[in-house]
């Protein structure tokens, strides 16, 4: 059995290099676009992410893909512990959330201007250290990972507002789980720091599901995150062999990764902001004069029209782009409008007023 540390890692310069051509897969193994030699397939959002610097505060900031050596720095990180895990909100993109890995301290990060606020301690099961936070598009439920790197990890569900966990249970088959991500229909990912393979999570039961190895001896700070537009999941994973990060992306009906570009220095946790996913929620006026609510929704969305303006018609698309659904309203109070038959996950609301001009955009998830 090998063992397993988590470590601080070096503030060194990234090298680019591109290797491999992974092949991305679907929920029905529909394969996708050569994404390492076809960049089109590749996001171009921003990814956040964090860079230890041994004992000392670490860097908050992001980076391109596949140009990790594009990172540029937003703030200097407050926490002195190893910040091991973090995620931002999907229903509000100005938020995060950061776990330290060894002392329990849970923050809220202000994503654009990198400010940390303490909000208090969240104690692990059994004195295992955080290390993974991820929310689920079609809920926004924050759910948290802890490991003792020596036979247990858990699954958890976080609540910001209160400063707690609820534990989901302990996750089977996984000795020293590292990382979880989701996609959009919430199907949950997680990968192992001992058996260096890929499962599929159960969120009710934590029972793990062996999908395959990732190809390489992962060690150190890891994360995943999906990204919704490209339908294609990333690993950020430090190689114990090559003492270096790896961009990679994962196929997920193999376990198999490859490796889009490497790091000399560690990069931690990573999430896109669904700000730059949607793109547009602050490119019009009057943004805080709509609000939508119950959101997350089951069947009938209410659309608050704060500022009585005349709504002509609502669009309905889904995150790959594609109009799901279109409605004529001619409404200035609060319309209301059914969105039982989408399937579970993000969406982004179009509000329309005369002459079919964009008033705001507005972003929902589909229970």
């Amino acid at each position: 059995m090998k063992t397993k540390l988590l470590l601080f890692g070096l503030f060194i310069c990234i090298s680019q290099n591109m290797l491999s051509q992974p092949a991305i897969f679907d929920d029905n193994n529909k394969t996708l676009p050569n994404t390492a030699m076809n960049t089109e397939f590749l996001s171009d959002l921003p990814l956040y992410c964090t860079i230890p610097n041994f004992f000392d505060p670490g860097f908050y900031g992001k980076m391109n893909i596949p140009d990790v050596d594009t990172f540029e720095m937003i703030s200097t990180s407050p926490i002195e512990d190893f910040e091991n895990a973090g995620d931002i909100s999907i229903l509000n993109n100005k938020i995060g959330y950061v776990f330290t890995q060894n002392t329990n301290k849970f923050y809220k990060l202000d994503v654009l201007t990198g400010t940390y606020e303490f909000l208090g301690l969240i104690p692990s099961q059994n004195q295992e250290s955080w290390t993974g936070l991820e929310f689920d598009p079609t809920n926004n439920n924050l759910y948290g990972l802890s490991t003792d790197f020596l036979g247990n990890s858990t699954l958890y569900i976080i609540d910001p507002e209160k400063v707690e966990a609820e534990v989901v249970g302990k996750i089977t088959n996984m000795p020293a789980a590292i990382a979880i991500a989701m996609n959009l229909r919430g199907r949950m990912y997680g990968y192992d720091v001992e058996t260096d393979a890929l499962y599929t999570i159960s969120k009710s039961t934590a029972q793990a599901t062996l999908v395959g190895n990732i190809g390489f001896d992962a060690n150190f700070g890891q994360d995943l995150e999906w990204d919704y537009v490209n339908n294609v999941l990333y690993m950020m994973g430090f190689n114990r062999n090559t003492r270096n990060s790896e961009l990679r992306t994962v196929d997920i009906s193999t376990g198999a990764t490859s490796v889009l570009s490497i790091s000399e220095r560690q990069i931690i946790w990573i999430s896109f902001s669904t700000d730059n996913i949607l793109s547009v929620e602050n490119e019009h006026e009057d943004v805080s004069e709509f609000k939508l609510f119950p959101n997350p929704v089951n069947d009938k969305l209410n659309i608050v029209n704060a500022s009585n303006k005349n709504i002509e018609s609502i669009e309905v698309y889904s995150l790959e782009g594609k109009k799901v659904m279109t409605s004529k309203l001619n409404a200035i109070s609060t319309p209301i409008i059914q969105v039982d038959n989408l399937a579970s996950g993000l969406y982004m609301l179009k509000i329309n007023g005369e002459n079919g001009k964009t008033i705001t955009t507005k972003k929902f998830i589909k229970k």
